[in-house]
């Protein structure tokens, strides 16, 4: 595995958790 394998996998990761987050932000105004 190469650093740039490593480097767009954290990216993808990070992007992933973001639009996770985004979801649950969104979820929690709905509730509210």
């Amino acid at each position: 595995m190469t650093e740039g394998d490593l480097e767009s996998r954290l990216l993808a990761l990070r992007a992933s958790l973001q639009a996770t987050t985004a979801e649950a932000h969104s979820l929690a105004e709905a509730a509210a």
